[in-house]
C-alpha cells in the first residue's frame, strides 16, 4: 500500500536521522566524565521482554528504560505527563474520555487505550470491560513508587496476550538496597486551585521487604470553549479528582528446602472523576457530573519455587475489576438540528457498569543448557461483565507460550549473536485459536555497538463495550474478531558507560482492524464496533541520552511516522482511505543537571498532528470552526532544593522544596477528533501555562 509513499518517507526519514546525528555524534568524541550518581540510569536492567532480568541491548524487543531520576527531575503530575515524553508516544483524551490514552506510533483509531498494555511489576492490569480505560491509572498511579518504567514500544503479546499491540509498559516500583524504613510525605499547590498529596514508604526486614505509596490529586482545571459535537457553543470548567494507591510484598521464603523461594503480593486501586461534558458528547445533555467516573482494582498474588540454580516455576493469580459511572440521569427530550430524530433519555437511578476478571497463570523458566534459555507459560483468563448498559455475559479463554533465546560468542566478525524464538497460542470462547509468534536476532559488532532485527506479531480481541455494550444509539457486536498487527523493526545502537544511543526503523501493518461505523448516516445514528479495512504503518525513532559531565545528564528523541489505512465507513462496500491523525514528527528534549542538594530539569516536546479536512460521509455532520491543530511546543522546567541539607542540618532526613511550571509557552493544544472523526478538534489537552509549588518531608 506504501509504494508511491516510500520514496517520500525514505527521505524524510533521513532527515530525522541527520537531525539526530547531533547527540550520538558529540558523544561518541567525549570525554568519559567522573564517576556520578547518574550513571547508573544508564545501566538499568530490564525484565518486560523476557520475564527475566537482563541488559537492554540483550532484550528481545525495542526497549525505552525512564529511571526513577528522570521521574523525578523533570516536571510531572501524573504517569502521563511521564510517559508523554516517550519516543512516538502522544497523551490525548478521545471522545469524551479525558486523558485517557497513551498512543504509540500512532497505532489507535478508538477512545478506548486498548494498544497499549500496562504492567505493575510485571503483571498486566487490563480493563475487562474495555481492554484500555487507562484513565485510572494513567491519573492515579504515585510516582513517588516507581523505582524505573520499562517500555517495549512494538509488539508483546508472545508473553502477555491481548492488548500488548502497540507497546507495553511495565512500572517497577521501589524497594531498599539495605535494611530499615524510608519515604516521603508531602503535599503541594498550583495552578487551577490545584492541590495534591503523597505518600511513599518502603520497608526492608530480613528477608521481607514492603513498599506502600498513595497519592491524592485535585484541580478546578482549565476553562475550555468550544464546539460539541451538536455544533453548540459552551465552556465549562475541566476539573479532576484522581486517587490511587499501591502496595508491593516481597518475601524470600526460602521453605521447603529453599524449593519455595519467593512470595510477592501487588495490589493497586485508583479513582479517577473527570468533568467530561457531563458523560455525552453534548453540552445540551444535562446528565450529571462524572458520569464518566472510573474505578480500577488490581491484585496480584504470586509465588516462586526454585530446583536448582537454573530452573524456576512462577504461579500468579491476577485480579482485575473495572467500575464506570453510577450517577442519576434525568429525563429530557432533545432534537438535534443536524438530525431528524430525537433523543430522549431515561429517567431513574443508573447502576454501574462494572467487569472483573481472573488470571491464573503458570511460568516455567529454565537454562538446560550453557547460553539456552526458554520459558514456558499457560494459563486461562474468566471475564464477566454486568451493569444497565451492558448485555450481561461472561466469557473464557485459554492461552499457552513459549520463548527461547540462544546466545553465540564471536560468530564470524561478531562478538556475539542471540536468536529469539517464540510463539503465543491463545484461544477465545466461540472465537477460532489465534498464534502469535516471534523470531529475531540480537547481534553485538563490539561491547558498544550492534543492531536488533525482530519479526513479531500480537493481537486485540473485542471487549464488552464493543461486543456487549447496549445504550442508546450504541449496539455491541458479539461477532468481532480479534485484530492483529505484524511489525518488522530493525534497531541499530551505540552504548558506553555515559551514553546511550539508538535509531529504530520499523513497519506494521494492522488486519481486521475494529473500528466504528454508522449505519445510519442520515437521520439518528446507529454506532457499532466491526472488523474492516486494513492499516500500513512506518516509521523511524531516534533516542538517546549522554551524561556529558558531571550531574549533567541530556535526553532526546525524535520520531517520525506515515500510516495509511482502509475503512469502509458507511457500510456500503464504498472504501475510503483515511490517516489516523496522530503526529507525524515529534522531537522531545530534555536537560537535567541533578546534584546532591538540588537539581533542575529542562524538558521541550514539540509535534504537529495532522488536520481533519473535506465532509465526512460516514455522519451527517458539519466540521465544526473549533481551532484546527497547530505546532505545538510544551516547554517545562522543574527546580528542587533540600533546604535542610543546605543548611547543614537533617542528617538522613530532607525537606525538598520544589517548583514547576508546564507549558510555559502558554499554548492551549487543539487536537483532531480522530476516534468519531465529526468534528475538526474536540476538548483541548492543555489549558496553557501551570505552575505547581510541593514540599515534601523524606526519611
Amino acid at each position: 500500500m506504501f509504494e508511491k509513499k516510500r520514496s517520500r518517507f525514505l527521505l524524510k526519514a533521513i532527515g530525522v536521522l541527520v537531525m539526530a546525528s547531533a547527540i550520538p555524534s558529540l558523544a561518541i568524541g567525549a570525554e568519559d566524565p567522573a564517576a556520578m550518581s547518574l550513571e547508573d540510569l544508564l545501566n538499568i536492567k530490564v525484565s518486560v521482554a523476557s520475564k527475566q532480568a537482563e541488559d537492554v541491548n540483550d532484550a528481545p524487543g525495542i526497549i525505552t528504560v525512564i529511571s526513577k531520576q528522570e521521574i523525578d527531575g523533570f516536571a510531572a503530575e501524573t504517569l502521563g505527563d511521564v510517559l508523554n515524553r516517550v519516543v512516538g508516544t502522544i497523551w490525548t483524551s478521545p471522545d469524551v474520555f479525558i486523558d485517557q490514552s497513551m498512543v504509540m506510533r500512532a497505532q489507535d483509531s478508538t477512545a478506548y487505550n486498548n494498544h497499549v498494555l500496562f504492567l505493575i511489576n510485571g503483571r498486566p492490569v487490563r480493563d475487562p470491560s474495555t481492554g484500555g480505560f487507562n484513565q485510572a491509572i494513567l491519573n492515579g498511579f504515585p510516582l513517588t513508587s516507581l523505582d524505573h518504567i520499562e517500555i517495549i514500544r512494538g509488539p508483546g503479546s508472545v508473553l502477555y496476550g491481548s492488548c500488548a499491540f502497540s507497546g507495553v509498559v511495565n512500572l517497577v516500583t521501589r524497594t531498599n538496597k539495605e535494611e530499615g524504613l524510608t519515604g516521603s510525605v508531602g503535599s503541594g499547590f498550583g495552578s487551577y486551585d490545584s492541590f495534591n498529596q503523597h505518600f511513599a514508604s518502603t520497608y526492608q526486614k530480613g528477608d521481607l521487604s514492603l513498599q506502600i505509596g498513595a497519592t491524592h490529586r485535585a484541580t478546578d482545571g482549565p476553562t475550555y470553549e468550544f464546539k460539541d459535537y451538536s455544533l453548540v457553543t459552551s465552556s465549562d470548567n475541566f476539573n479532576e479528582d484522581s486517587f490511587g494507591l499501591v502496595t508491593n510484598i516481597i518475601w524470600d521464603t526460602d521453605l521447603f528446602n529453599n524449593i519455595m523461594d519467593k512470595v510477592t503480593a501487588n495490589l493497586f486501586f485508583s479513582k479517577f472523576d473527570p468533568y467530561s461534558l457531563e458523560g455525552s458528547e453534548f453540552w445540551t445533555t444535562p446528565l450529571y457530573e462524572y458520569v464518566n467516573s472510573h474505578t480500577s482494582h488490581f491484585g496480584d498474588l504470586g509465588t516462586t519455587f526454585r530446583f536448582g540454580d537454573a530452573t524456576s516455576l512462577d504461579f500468579n493469580f491476577t485480579y482485575n475489576y473495572h467500575e464506570w459511572g453510577g450517577m442519576t440521569f434525568t429525563k429530557v427530550t432533545n432534537t438535534l438540528t443536524q438530525f431528524s430524530d430525537t433523543f430522549t433519555y431515561y429517567t431513574g437511578e443508573n447502576t454501574p457498569s462494572y467487569s472483573y476478571s481472573y488470571l491464573p497463570e503458570l511460568t516455567f523458566k529454565t537454562t538446560p543448557v550453557e547460553n539456552l534459555n526458554c520459558i514456558l507459560g499457560g494459563g486461562m483468563e474468566f471475564s464477566n461483565w454486568e451493569g444497565e448498559r451492558f448485555k450481561p455475559d461472561r466469557s473464557e479463554s485459554t492461552f499457552a507460550y513459549t520463548q527461547l533465546d540462544y546466545s553465540l560468542k564471536d560468530v564470524l566478525f561478531l562478538e556475539s549473536l542471540k536468536l529469539i524464538g517464540g510463539v503465543q497460542y491463545n484461544k477465545i470462547e466461540k472465537i477460532d485459536a489465534n498464534y502469535s509468534p516471534r523470531v529475531g536476532a540480537i547481534a553485538h559488532f563490539t561491547d558498544n555497538m550492534g543492531i536488533k532485527a525482530l519479526y513479531s506479531e500480537a493481537f486485540r480481541k473485542g471487549y464488552p463495550r464493543e461486543t456487549h455494550f447496549n445504550v442508546g444509539v450504541f449496539r455491541g457486536n458479539p461477532e468481532l474478531e480479534p485484530e492483529e498487527i505484524k511489525t518488522t523493526e530493525l534497531e541499530f545502537f551505540y552504548n558506553t558507560p555515559h551514553t546511550q544511543s539508538s535509531v529504530t526503523f520499523y513497519m506494521s501493518e494492522i488486519d481486521n482492524q475494529i473500528i466504528q461505523v454508522n449505519y445510519k448516516p442520515v437521520g439518528r445514528p446507529d454506532y457499532q464496533y466491526v472488523n474492516q479495512g486494513n492499516g500500513d504503518f512506518m516509521g523511524v525513532e531516534y533516542e538517546g541520552k549522554w551524561q556529558f559531565a558531571k550531574n549533567w545528564l541530556t535526553t532526546g528523541a525524535i520520531s517520525y511516522q506515515e500510516n495509511e489505512s482502509e475503512k469502509d465507513s458507511n457500510n456500503d462496500g464504498d472504501i475510503e482511505k483515511y490517516e489516523t491523525l496522530h503526529p507525524r514528527f515529534m522531537s522531545k528534549v530534555g536537560l537535567l543537571y541533578d546534584a546532591d542538594l538540588y537539581s533542575l530539569g529542562m524538558f521541550l516536546t514539540s509535534f504537529k498532528p495532522d488536520r481533519l479536512t473535506g465532509r465526512e460521509k460516514a455522519y451527517n455532520y458539519k466540521h465544526s470552526d473549533n481551532d484546527d491543530p497547530e505546532s505545538y511546543n510544551l516547554l517545562s522546567l522543574k527546580a528542587t532544593c533540600d533546604i535542610l541539607h543546605y543548611l547543614g542540618r537533617g542528617d538522613q532526613k530532607g525537606m525538598i522544596l520544589s517548583m514547576e511550571g508546564a507549558n510555559l509557552l502558554d499554548q492551549e493544544v487543539n487536537y483532531p477528533d480522530y476516534h468519531n472523526r465529526r468534528i475538526n478538534t474536540f476538548m483541548p489537552l492543555s489549558g496553557g501555562r501551570t505552575f505547581l509549588c510541593q514540599l515534601a518531608y523524606t526519611f
